[in-house]
């Protein structure tokens, strides 16, 4: 009978060392699942962070999208007066040339009449 006794309280006491790291593995995975689901959640705030320096982005862009747009417009309009300004250069340049051209041959109308009037 003790013999009995002693295969029981030993195989109790193997009951109870498998229990007891039983209890101390799901300590070790409860543990681990904590941390796991802190890291998750800090991944998370690091994703929301992102997304939302990326629409600040995407806003930036859109905004210097929008301003290029309207310098390329103000340049164009620039770039149309300036050709404007050489055309009316040169009508101005053409006239004062037909000027120089009508004043000499006044000169030469006058210095004809200036010596018939001698003679």
């Amino acid at each position: 009978m003790q013999d009995a006794t002693q295969k029981i309280e030993s195989m109790i006491a193997q009951l109870q060392e498998g229990t007891s790291q039983a209890v101390k593995a799901m300590d070790s995975s409860h543990n681990k699942s904590v941390h796991v689901v802190e890291q998750v959640k800090h991944e998370e705030q690091s994703l929301d962070h992102i997304n939302a320096s990326v629409s600040k982005i995407r806003t930036m862009n859109d905004q210097i999208s929008a301003t290029t747009k309207e310098q390329a417009g103000v340049t164009e309009e620039v770039s149309n007066s300036i050709t404007n300004i050489n055309k009316i250069a040169d009508k101005t340049t053409d006239s004062i040339h037909a000027i120089s051209h009508s004043s000499s041959e006044l000169d030469q109308l006058a210095e004809q009449l200036s010596q018939k009037s001698v003679i």
